[in-house]
C-alpha cells in the first residue's frame, strides 16, 4: 500500500518519526529530518517498483526422505557432517551457487528438522552486489536456494532497502545505509505474523559483524523438552495472539517432519496468550481464558531465560 507523505518541509520530528517506524527506517544520527524522508520516499519508490516485478512461486521440488537415507543422499553429493553443540549442523563440501538437486533439497530439509540449523561456510564468487565486495552469493543465487525448500514460494514481508539486490531480500546490517538495523533484538519466530508460518528461513552473512551484533539461534524443540511436565501440560492448552497479524499460533506444536514437538513463540511481537480451560471468567468466550499481562510477563522471562540457556542455543560466527 502507498505510504502518503505531506510536504516534507512542514513534518515536524514527531509525525518523521512515526514515519520512520511504519517503514522500519533508522535514520543515520545527524541526517537532518528533510534529508532522511527525501531518503524513506526514495526507498517507499524503489520498494514498490521492486514488487511489481515479483517472482512466481517455483512450487515445491524437494524429494522426502528418512533420516537415514539424508545421510546417505549428502554424502553421495560430497558433502559431510559436522555436529555443532548444542544445536545445529555443519555441512562442508556442498556447493550452493547453483541451487540444489530436489533429492539433496529433501535431504537438507530432514537435517534440518533435526538438528534446527544447517551452516555453510564459505559459498558463492567473488563480488561487488550492491558496492559490498567479497566472495558471497548473489540476491538471485539466494532466491534459488530457498525456493529449494518448503513449498518452493518466497515470503519476504518487511521493507525493501535500497541496497537490497531485490524485494525477495530482506538486508540488514549494523550500517543503516546498507540495511535495516533495529530488527529481531528479542527471541522470535519469523513469520509468525502470518497464518501460514514460514517452512524455512535462509540467512545468508556477508560479512560478519566484529564485537556487538552476533545472531544467536536455539533449538526450540531442544527447549520444550527441559520445560517442566506440569508447566508443559498448560502450555499445550494455550496460543499466541500476534501483535502484528493477529493471527493464533500453539505455544506447542508437533514438526511434520521430525515429529518432534518444540515451543513456538515471538517474544518481542505478541499481543495476547490465550488458554483453553474448563470455564472462563464471566463475559468470556466459553472455555477461553485470556493470562494477564503479569502472567505473560513472568512467561516470556521464563522462555528467554530458557533460550539463553548453553545446553538450548548458539552464536554461529
Amino acid at each position: 500500500m502507498p505510504l502518503h507523505l505531506p510536504n516534507c518541509a512542514s513534518i515536524t520530528e514527531e509525525q518523521a518519526q512515526k514515519i520512520f517506524d511504519e517503514v522500519g527506517f533508522d535514520p543515520p544520527a545527524g541526517m537532518p529530518i528533510q534529508e532522511a524522508l527525501l531518503l524513506v520516499v526514495k526507498m517507499i519508490q524503489q520498494q514498490q517498483a521492486a514488487e511489481s516485478k515479483g517472482r512466481r512461486p517455483k512450487g515445491r521440488t524437494a524429494v522426502p526422505c528418512t533420516l537415514e537415507e539424508s545421510v546417505t543422499i549428502i554424502e553421495k553429493h560430497g558433502g559431510s557432517l559436522h555436529h555443532m553443540a548444542p544445536c545445529g549442523l555443519e555441512i562442508q563440501g556442498i556447493d550452493l551457487t547453483g541451487g540444489l538437486t530436489p533429492d539433496l533439497a529433501g535431504a537438507m530439509e530432514v537435517q534440518m528438522a533435526k538438528h534446527g540449523l544447517l551452516l555453510f561456510r564459505q559459498q558463492g564468487q567473488p563480488q561487488n552486489e550492491s558496492g559490498v565486495s567479497g566472495v558471497y552469493l548473489t540476491g538471485e543465487e539466494q532466491c534459488i536456494l530457498s525456493e529449494a525448500f518448503g513449498v518452493g514460494a518466497l515470503h519476504s514481508t518487511h521493507g525493501v532497502h535500497p541496497k537490497s539486490p531485490g524485494r525477495d531480500v530482506f538486508r540488514l546490517s549494523n550500517d543503516p545505509a546498507q540495511g535495516f538495523n533495529s530488527v529481531g533484538p528479542e527471541w522470535h519466530n519469523d513469520g509468525s505474523f502470518c497464518r501460514e508460518v514460514f517452512g524455512h528461513v535462509v540467512y545468508h552473512i556477508v560479512k560478519a559483524p566484529s564485537g556487538p551484533g552476533d545472531t544467536c539461534f536455539a533449538h526450540l524443540g531442544a527447549a520444550h523438552d527441559l520445560v517442566p511436565v506440569g508447566r508443559l501440560e498448560q502450555l499445550r492448552r494455550c496460543a499466541s495472539v500476534n501483535s502484528n497479524g493477529g493471527v493464533v499460533h500453539p505455544l506447542v506444536h508437533r514438526h511434520h517432519i521430525s515429529g518432534r514437538e518444540s515451543l513456538y513463540l515471538h517474544t518481542g511481537m505478541t499481543g495476547a496468550i490465550i488458554e483453553r480451560c474448563e470455564e472462563g471468567p464471566p463475559g468470556s468466550l466459553s472455555g477461553i481464558c485470556a493470562w494477564s499481562h503479569q502472567e505473560m510477563n513472568e512467561f516470556f522471562i521464563f522462555f528467554t531465560d530458557l533460550l539463553d540457556r548453553p545446553d538450548v542455543s548458539r552464536f554461529v560466527h
